[in-house]
């Protein structure tokens, strides 16, 4: 659900995630937090030059992933109102 003028909008994730100024705080967040979550967890290996396919194909993806969807779910449940 979305805040508006007139109450209360339902919207569903799709149109969610088509709003440019929703999909840009939340990717600036996932390019943040992503990045350290990688570096911490996962900086030993890639400075290393040896880690297994699975990292790379899915444990970086996932890791970016993650912060992306908990900050688009915070906004929209926090009544996020899209900027006019």
């Amino acid at each position: 659900m979305l805040r508006a003028r007139q109450g209360l909008l339902r919207k569903c994730a799709r149109c969610s995630l088509l709003d440019r100024a929703l999909f840009r705080r939340s990717a600036i967040v996932a390019l943040i937090v992503g990045t350290a979550l990688v570096a911490l967890n996962q900086g030993d290996k890639l400075l290393a030059g040896d880690y297994p396919w699975a990292t790379a194909w899915y444990k970086i993806p996932l890791t970016y992933m993650v912060p992306f969807m908990v900050a688009t779910y915070g906004a929209l449940a926090n009544g996020y109102v899209k900027p006019d």
